[in-house]
C-alpha cells in the first residue's frame, strides 16, 4: 500500500505542476496533441495501469528482499546482531518507498519552478529529520513503539546498505520503463508532449495573437472611457 500510495503521487503531481499548455491550443490543435487536449497523458486508463503496476513491482522489490535477507536472520544491526521488529523493518521499508517517491516525482516532472525545486531538496532533508523527531519525541503526541529506533537503525550500516539499494531498484526498473514508453509510445510520454507543445510554433503565434488581441481590447476600452468622459462633460450644464 505503501508503494502504491507514494507512486500515485507522480501523475497527480505532473498534472498539478506541469500542465502549463494554455486551453486555447489544446482546444484549437486538437489533431496535433490528442492526448494532450484530453488530459489523457495523466488519466488515461493506460497511465493508471502503468503507475499502479510501478507500485506494486517497487514495492515488491523492497520489501521482500528486505523480509528475507535481515529480517530472515533476525540481523538488522550489523555491530550488535540485536533481532529487529516490526518498527525497524517498517521504517527501513517507509524510508525506502518515500525516498525514491521524491526521486521519482523529481526526476519525471519537467517543469520546473524555483520553489518547486527547493521543496523537492527540502523533502529528501525533513525524511530523515522527521523520522528522528517522531521517534525520539515519543511522548509528544502520546506513546509509541518506535522509541530510538531513528537513531539506532540511522547508525547501522545495513539502513544505508538498503537507501542505495532502492536507489538502484528506480534506475533499472522506472528509468527503464520511461525510457521505453518514450521510446515506442511518445504520444503517451508526458514530458516529451509537454516539450512539444513548448516548442510548437503554434504556440508563438498563438501569443502572438494573443496579445494583438489584448492591445486591441486595451485600445477600445480607452477609447470608450474617453466617449463616456465626453459624454458627460456635453450633457453638464453651463
Amino acid at each position: 500500500m505503501y508503494g502504491l500510495f507514494f507512486a500515485a503521487l507522480q501523475p497527480l503531481l505532473i498534472g498539478i505542476f506541469d500542465k502549463d499548455v494554455e486551453d486555447e491550443i489544446a482546444e484549437s490543435l486538437p489533431a496535433l496533441y490528442p492526448p494532450l487536449s484530453r488530459e489523457n497523458m495523466y488519466f488515461s486508463a493506460p497511465y493508471i495501469a502503468k503507475w499502479l503496476l510501478d507500485g506494486a513491482v517497487e514495492g515488491a522489490c523492497f520489501f521482500f528482499p528486505l523480509i528475507y535477507t535481515v529480517a530472515a536472520h533476525e540481523d538488522v544491526y550489523s555491530k550488535e546482531g540485536w533481532p529487529g521488529g516490526v518498527e525497524e523493518y517498517g521504517l527501513i521499508f517507509f524510508t525506502m518507498i518515500a525516498l525514491v517517491a521524491d526521486i521519482r516525482v523529481t526526476v519525471t516532472v519537467a517543469y520546473y519552478m524555483v520553489i518547486f525545486a527547493v521543496c523537492m531538496a527540502v523533502e529528501i532533508v525533513v525524511l530523515p529529520a522527521g523520522e528522528f523527531a517522531y521517534t525520539e519525541l515519543h511522548n509528544l503526541a502520546g506513546s509509541n513503539w518506535s522509541v530510538h529506533i531513528a537513531r539506532k537503525v540511522y547508525g547501522d550500516a545495513k539502513m544505508y546498505i538498503f537507501i542505495f539499494f532502492s536507489i538502484g531498484v528506480f534506475v533499472v526498473y522506472t528509468l527503464a520503463t520511461q525510457l521505453y514508453v518514450q521510446m515506442f509510445a511518445p504520444w503517451m510520454n508526458a514530458s516529451v508532449a509537454m516539450d512539444a507543445v513548448r516548442r510548437s510554433p503554434f504556440r508563438r503565434l498563438h501569443h502572438i495573437e494573443k496579445e494583438r488581441l489584448r492591445r486591441e481590447y486595451m485600445e477600445r476600452r480607452l477609447m470608450q472611457q474617453l466617449d463616456e468622459v465626453k459624454a458627460k462633460e456635453g450633457a453638464a450644464p453651463a
